[in-house]
């Protein structure tokens, strides 16, 4: 009995998906990796100097890296929502195929698939993104550092948080609303969140504080990451973005379940 429900639901996600390989939007993505290459190849390589005095490679490597790895956030968020937009179009959960398939596997099963589709290669991406631009960095630079591949994790959550908060909107407005929504919205969270923990006056309090302190923490999430990579990027306080970044998630797939689940389709 239990194998059933099993192949299904494997059918489902496989159903889902299946358009990531025979669409453009991924070799697309595949193929902006290249820019992963410009900061290695124009400040590792070569003599920069500075007020006339040679800048050292440790110096150059703190900033490479968070160039680096601020483009790989870009890029895979970039990716994840174009990928939301079109997993979620006018076909989302409203033709018959669809229909049956929610009434055959559950309700709760094709909204996990949906958002599986989404962010299983949105993750896959950010891990090629992060072994491309390590192995750039050694080839390159002859700089092993291996510190890199802690970033999927944090990573892989800012996409799931990002992700499942898109879903959980898609119950209440269009896909062209949220994607432009996201798009206003994400870098200034991102600026904002960054400069609460190197700018430093946002830590006094005040409502403007909280108020971003109960945002998704997106860009505290990353300021944590490069702290892992090199002390210079260290903030102590920075793990709490983990935490956040977590509780948004959980709500907002517990959120969306319970929408989709009474949603008429």
């Amino acid at each position: 009995m239990s194998a059933g429900p099993s192949m299904r639901l494997r059918a489902i996600l496989l159903f889902e998906l299946a358009p990531v390989v025979k669409g453009p939007l991924l070799w697309a993505a595949l193929a902006s990796l290249i820019v992963l290459v410009v900061p290695i190849r124009y400040i590792m390589v070569g003599d920069i100097k500075f007020n006339g005095e040679l800048v050292g490679q440790a110096l150059r490597l703190n900033y490479v890296v968070a160039i680096g790895y601020s483009t790989i956030v870009f890029l895979t968020t970039l990716f994840a929502l174009c990928f939301c937009l079109d997993r979620t179009g006018t076909h989302y959960l409203r033709n018959n195929d669809l229909l049956i398939l929610s009434r055959n596997v559950g309700r709760p099963a094709l909204y996990l698939a949906k958002i599986a589709s989404v962010f299983l290669p949105a993750l896959a991406y950010g891990m090629v993104a992060v072994a491309l631009f390590w192995e750039e960095l050694y080839r390159v630079a002859g700089v092993n550092l291996s510190n890199l591949f802690i970033l999927v994790i944090p990573l892989g959550l800012t996409t799931f948080c990002l992700v499942s908060l898109y879903f959980l909107l898609r119950n209440f407005m269009g896909n062209f609303m949220i994607f432009f929504l996201w798009l206003l919205l994400l870098p200034v969270i991102y600026v904002v969140n960054l400069w609460r923990y190197y700018g430093g006056f946002l830590r006094e309090g005040g409502l403007f504080t909280n108020t971003v302190n109960m945002l998704p923490q997106f860009g505290g999430i990353h300021a944590w990451s490069l702290g892992k990579v090199s002390d210079f990027f260290l903030r102590e306080e920075s793990w709490h973005a983990l935490a956040n970044g977590a509780l948004w998630s959980v709500i907002a797939v517990v959120t969306g379940l319970f929408l989709f689940s009474k949603k008429r389709l």
